[in-house]
């Protein structure tokens, strides 16, 4: 589990703390019961859609939200290509969790709507890189950087560690202390040449769709 959803800054607030102590509390008390906890949090939140969102005003705030990221990122070459949006009802909230969460985003200075008065919304930007072959994804944790390859191999590098679980075919390396993104960006680069090395061919079919599917099956178990 991602207990940094937890414990981040905006922890500090005093409200979000007394709200959040209960949960924090029946989390650590689980925690030797993670796969378990873990299904009774997804079954609280409910399925998750990934959709690409077309809102200049969304984008806007992305824009004011991760304004040196976006600097850096063009600067590198990369391009946006979509505004992606992670969805889950509304009707979810009387189940705690879902509620918890969506407090959570609020409180790391997420973006999010409630999108068609039913949904609430969290919002990223998504960018591709000049070749057309890496997608970038900053957030509040840091930025990502995904690469597939032909053999189905998905290399990831991201400016921040936690705890998430990949499924086999990901080759995940985290750069931290403090790097910018031009260092991420680098160590991503980098590996990419390794494993090129190794007759790795990269798969260069950027979309939307084809970063939801990247991403699912990145993070399939």
């Amino acid at each position: 589990m991602n207990w940094q959803v937890f414990t981040g800054k905006g922890m500090r607030h005093p409200l979000v703390l007394a709200l959040s102590m209960p949960i924090i509390a029946l989390c650590l008390a689980l925690s030797l019961l993670e796969p378990q906890l873990m299904r009774f949090i997804a079954w609280t939140i409910g399925p998750i859609r990934h959709i690409e969102v077309s809102s200049p005003k969304l984008e806007q705030r992305l824009r004011n939200r991760y304004k040196s990221e976006f600097r850096q990122l063009e600067f590198l070459g990369f391009g946006l290509l979509c505004v992606e949006g992670e969805t889950f009802s509304l009707l979810r909230f009387p189940l705690v969790f879902p509620a918890l969460f969506a407090l959570m985003m609020r409180s790391r200075k997420e973006v999010t709507s409630v999108h068609d008065r039913t949904s609430f919304l969290s919002a990223h930007p998504i960018f591709t890189s000049a070749d057309r072959t890496t997608y970038a994804h900053p957030s509040s944790l840091g930025i990502k950087f995904q690469t597939a390859f032909q053999d189905g191999t998905i290399l990831l590098t991201k400016s921040y560690a936690d705890d998430a679980g990949y499924a086999s075919m990901v080759i995940v390396q985290t750069v931290t202390g403090g790097e910018s993104v031009s260092d991420t960006w680098s160590a991503h680069l980098k590996r990419i040449a390794d494993l090129q090395i190794k007759r790795k061919p990269v798969e260069n079919l950027i979309s939307f769709d084809s970063y939801v599917e990247i991403s699912r099956r990145a993070a399939s178990l």
